[in-house]
């Protein structure tokens, strides 16, 4: 019986080990919108996340004897090897340009834990890399991390490097590496190094170096360049060394060499694209036959075509037909889909990125996640320009009520609407003259209603934007799929507001680029009366027009425009005056002024009421007179809608939803609850009174006295230990720790913390070592490099409290 038991228990041990290693082994799959890149085990609830830094400057100005070059190099190793995990060092080089990357990497089951180590890591490495070469990093988020991730798995050959000789020759081995790498002979080659702690008390460090490339050939001559060819003799997996503390420096630093890269990843790169390539648009009809083609460079795009015409006439289809011809030319496109055909149409195209309203790939714009003050002056501006289109202004009370709130929101570490909204009450709440103020809260919620509506809230009531136009860089097209608009019968102010944010939003992302006369971007604006209409308001000086001044002023930043609406009338002037092709299909409307925009005689302005389907009238810039076209065919049938939504959930199955609350109105009744039960638990706690007779019983006997709480000492890492230490003089030792004390109360006192973590990023424009060497100069301290040292790792402390606590 004993014998069954145990065997029972054995048994029952083997089968849970064989479960846990059967859910372990399935691949990891990637969970989209994350700041970071974060993945999941398919079926199992075990995360892994990775921050990918790429180093985009070092301090070449520094020229250190080799003993100061070991203290640094030794400085930076040491303390990221004592305090991060693990740590990965990617040395990349493409088209003669090397980069340097640095990965954190971090595994669990919850993931909040997660992201808390890894901001606490991600501080530290940049703290201390500005510290030690001053340098700077950009972090990549999720989309560029995949990207360089898919760069280095594409690589053919991976190899281990034996670095064995390297280090009995007493010779640097990242140096070595590096300017080797960086040598124009080597031009497809990437590295990989790998530091892990052997054990958590241990002093050994487990590191394994590989090298990558597409090129074995190139691959062999690099390791025997660098006398590590030995290892392409054997076919074991990763082999790797085990190395001292003391000696880690001479594997893991940054080289001093390293001229620094502004580009985030390799793939990024722009397709370039022909403008003279040839568009074709159909056939010339004469005397009921088909003639010649007629086409149109993609260059003339850039000046603007507009094409009209009755309900299924065939505008649709020669509309699908220019952007089948944009896609797969790798022609850079945003499609503004009002009703959903072109979504259901190029659904499997791999180099189109559709986005909904709501799941499965929502459009997501959180209007409030400002970067600096220039940004919180945008928001205020366009926020007056989405009021103004409702003829509902601000006052000034309205506008000073607005604009503190605004700001307060940029202050804060997450800004989202309901961070905004929050302020916005509470500063209503503290002011004295409740009644006025509470009636300017009153008419700014309302004013926010109309921008923030039932329709438009799944967009903008959110906690981060998804809507990122950078991968038009990669010559995608991007769909906006809007007809969620149309099902939910939406104001056409409501698919106006929306639009018009959106090409605001893509004008400013053009204006990032420098000016040209040449097309980089096409937009197209399917029933373009939704979104530049004839009417629109100019008495104010903040009226939403950003498609007119696209038209006017789109040509210099390479935007071309195509229009598509039924009516000629429906649309502004501005389109007809700048518009250099136009189409006209059948039209019983305004027939006259068509007439005499396309020069028709009298026999095609009669006809122009009879064309049968597919037929139309093509105007372009420098012709006499309008030549009558059958289009091109186009028999590429659309989805149905189900399997778009199936196949969609497929392609963008894990993407999440930052949407905040169901509606405005139901964020705008949490905060009040929020505030009343803050008052209310306010008003149920009772002010202590003072026990007399134990005041005057700790008067007589000090005893008796609570001593109050000392004040937390300055906080000492091991690299301002090693200082005192290698001071002979204890009190210069003391005055370094005194002075940082002195210097980090005083920036704590000054800036916020999120200007400090933004400036301990080099996100600020000033580093943080810079601002401290200004506190230092205005003090009239002495600007010691190791009290600038230790003020900078007690500033990251501090903020790694908050974030943790």
């Amino acid at each position: 019986m004993i014998n069954m038991d145990r065997l029972l228990v054995f048994f029952l041990v083997i089968t849970i080990s064989i479960t846990l290693l059967f859910f372990l082994s399935f691949p990891y799959i990637r969970i989209k919108n994350h700041e970071f890149f974060l993945q999941r085990k398919i079926f199992f609830p075990f995360y892994r996340c990775r921050i990918f830094l790429l180093i985009t400057n070092i301090n070449n100005n520094i020229k250190p004897n080799s003993e100061e070059m070991a203290e640094i190099h030794g400085s930076f190793s040491t303390i990221i090897a004592l305090n991060v995990e693990r740590i990965q060092l990617v040395i990349s080089k493409y088209q003669s340009k090397t980069s340097l990357y640095i990965f954190l990497t971090k595994n669990g089951f919850s993931k909040k834990k997660i992201f808390n180590y890894l901001e606490k890591e991600l501080l530290l490495v940049t703290n201390t890399l500005s510290t030690n070469y001053g340098g700077h990093v950009n972090i990549l988020n999720s989309k560029q991390s995949r990207l360089l991730l898919r760069f280095l798995k594409k690589k053919k050959n991976k190899v281990p490097i034996d670095f064995s000789s390297l280090v009995d020759a007493e010779i640097d081995v990242m140096d070595i590496l590096y300017r080797t790498i960086a040598v124009e002979s080597f031009p497809d080659i990437s590295l990989v190094m790998s530091v892990k702690k052997k054990e958590s008390t241990s002093n050994y460090f487990t590191v394994y170096f590989s090298a990558l490339s597409d090129n074995s050939k190139s691959l062999k001559r690099f390791l025997h360049a660098t006398n590590t060819f030995k290892k392409m003799k054997t076919s074991s997996a990763q082999d790797s060394e085990h190395v001292h503390l003391d000696e880690l420096p001479k594997y893991f630093h940054i080289p001093l060499d390293y001229q620094g890269t502004s580009t985030t990843t390799q793939s990024r790169r722009k397709p370039i694209f022909q403008q003279d390539q040839s568009l074709l648009l159909g056939y010339e009809y004469i005397n009921e036959l088909l003639d010649d083609e007629i086409s149109i460079n993609i260059g003339e795009l850039l000046y603007n075509v507009e094409i009209y015409g009755m309900i299924g006439r065939g505008k649709t289809s020669l509309v699908s037909s220019i952007i089948e011809h944009l896609i797969h030319n790798n022609i850079p496109s945003l499609i503004f889909d009002i009703k959903g055909e072109y979504a259901t149409t190029f659904t499997t195209e791999s180099n189109v990125e559709i986005f909904t309203i709501g799941p499965p790939h929502p459009i997501c714009i959180n209007l409030f996640d400002t970067r600096d003050e220039d940004d919180v002056r945008g928001t205020l501006l366009l926020i007056e320009e989405m009021i103004a289109s409702s003829d509902q202004n601000f006052s000034p009370s309205m506008k000073n009520l607005f604009e503190t709130a605004l700001f307060l929101t940029h202050k804060e570490e997450k800004r989202t609407l309901e961070v905004f909204a929050g302020h916005l009450i509470t500063l209503a709440k503290r002011n004295k003259r409740v009644t006025t103020i509470q009636n300017t809260l009153d008419a700014v919620l309302n004013r926010l209603n109309f921008i923030f509506n039932p329709s438009s809230f799944e967009i903008l009531g959110v906690s981060q934007t998804t809507l990122n136009f950078d991968v038009m860089e990669q010559g995608k097209t991007i769909i906006l799929d809007l007809s969620q608009f149309q099902r939910r019968a939406a104001k056409p102010s409501d698919i106006y507001l929306v639009c018009n944010l959106i090409l605001k939003l893509f004008y400013k992302f053009a204006s990032s680029k420098d000016l040209t006369n040449k097309l980089r971007y096409v937009v197209v604006l399917e029933e373009a009366i939704n979104i530049i209409p004839h009417i629109y308001r100019t008495q104010s000086s903040a009226s939403l027009i950003t498609a007119e001044n696209n038209i006017l002023l789109g040509r210099s930043l390479g935007i071309g425009h195509i229009f598509c609406t039924q009516m000629w009338h429906s649309v502004s002037r501005i389109v007809h005056a700048n518009s250099s092709t136009k189409i006209v299909f059948r039209s019983c409307q305004e027939t006259e002024k068509i007439a005499k925009a396309l020069n028709l005689h009298d026999f095609h302005f009669e006809r122009l009421q009879q064309l049968p389907i597919r037929h139309c009238f093509v105007w372009k810039d420098g012709q006499h007179k309008a030549i009558e076209m059958v289009t091109k065919d186009f028999n590429r049938k659309p989805l149905n809608y189900n399997h778009y939504l199936l196949f969609l959930k497929r392609k963008y199955s894990y993407a999440a939803y930052p949407l905040l609350f169901n509606s405005f109105i139901d964020m705008r009744t949490s905060l009040y609850d929020k505030l009343t039960q803050r008052k209310h638990n306010h008003q149920k706690k009772e002010p202590k009174k003072k026990n007399i007779q134990q005041t005057e019983s700790n008067k007589q006997n000090p005893k008796n006295r609570k001593t109050s709480p000392k004040k937390q000492p300055f906080i000492q890492d091991d690299v301002c230990k090693t200082f005192c230490s290698l001071s002979k003089n204890q009190e210069e030792c003391s005055k370094i720790r005194k002075d940082a004390e002195i210097v980090s109360s005083i920036m704590l006192k000054r800036y916020s913390k999120f200007e400090i973590e933004q400036a301990i990023l080099g996100e600020l424009g000033t580093s943080l070592e810079d601002l401290l060497k200004q506190v230092l100069k205005e003090k009239k301290l002495n600007e010691d490099d190791k009290v600038v040292y230790c003020a900078q790792r007690e500033l990251t402390n501090q903020l790694m409290k908050i974030k943790l606590a």
